[in-house]
């Protein structure tokens, strides 16, 4: 469009980076000085923070090599009847697998360039998993990658963007039924609802066999059996923590409203119920809710 529009473009992005929203990232190996931004920077550092805090604290799907290797030979047996050839995962597919299915870190990366079998590893790896009663989920950044993903491994896969909005769609269903959940208790012995269920929240550690679902926020319905968690995230943490804090602190805003008589008691009382009411709006707009499937809700 002109040299006066790139030199404009060149004075406004001087002057982000004396404003500190451009930020330069030196040090690359073609010598040049590439751009970023402090959002960028800072997705980086808590990415990278979130993997460093799962290590050693993943679920293996699998505790024993000799189960591992049970496995593999079924599989491999499996695939070369369907094939009407002789097949074998190559030594990286297998460590591969193992690596997925057996790590105790809670991330694990597998890279390889296109055709060199990351698929069909993935495809034992679904396989076993939900032999052990785990429930997969594939995405990918585009349509066509879901699409390759699910057709050549089995994995049900979707886009990121997908993924999360089926996601947030699933977790207001939750939030309502749960609410609703919570106003039956809430009504029980009143001569609403008598029959109410029993609802309780608990943090616990969930096991069953050779199986560790770890200590997650556990949200039970006694009379239908429903189980529900809130994920590991950041966000739900620090919602979870506001839900228990307004939960806690409500006992004693109501026995305050009961006994309060004087105008500095009555705004004590006020105060005290809108924080507790402040905590737990905050608290439900953050948190995440997913349903655990059978093995884990046993557990």
């Amino acid at each position: 469009m002109g040299k006066s529009v790139i030199e404009d473009v060149k004075a406004a992005i001087e002057d982000h980076r004396e404003g500190h929203m451009i930020l330069g990232r030196d040090g690359m190996p073609s010598g040049a000085t590439w751009l970023t931004t402090q959002k960028a920077l800072n997705a980086e550092k808590e990415l990278v923070s979130t993997i460093v805090e799962g290590f050693g604290k993943g679920q293996a799907v699998l505790s024993s090599s000799s189960e591992f290797d049970q496995m593999l030979s079924e599989f491999e047996t499996k695939k070369s009847q369907a094939l009407g050839i002789d097949f074998k995962l190559s030594g990286e597919q297998v460590n591969a697998a193992k690596n997925t299915l057996m790590h105790q870190d809670k991330f694990q990366a597998i890279q390889g360039d296109a055709g060199t079998g990351k698929t069909a590893a993935l495809e034992f790896v679904r396989e076993v998993a939900e032999r052990k009663g785990w429930n997969i989920q594939g995405v990918a950044t585009t349509s066509s990658a879901a699409e390759e993903l699910q057709a050549s491994s089995g994995i049900k896969s979707n886009t990121i963007a997908g993924f999360f909005a089926d996601r947030n769609n699933a977790t207001k269903d939750l939030s309502m039924e749960i609410e609703a959940l919570k106003y039956k208790l809430q009504t029980a012995g009143q001569g609403r609802d008598p029959a109410a269920p029993r609802i309780e929240v608990k943090h616990l550690e969930a096991k069953s066999f050779d199986l560790n679902f770890g200590t997650n926020r556990y949200t039970f319905d006694h009379k239908t059996e429903s189980v529900y968690k809130s994920d590991g995230g950041l966000m739900s943490r620090v919602a979870g923590l506001l839900l228990d804090a307004a939960e806690k602190h409500r006992g004693g805003a109501e026995k305050l409203t009961g006994e309060a008589s004087t105008l500095g008691e009555r705004l004590k009382v006020f105060a005290s119920e809108k924080v507790v009411g402040l905590a737990e709006s905050l608290g439900e707009k953050m948190i995440s809710y997913e349903k655990v499937g059978v093995v884990e809700a046993q557990a």
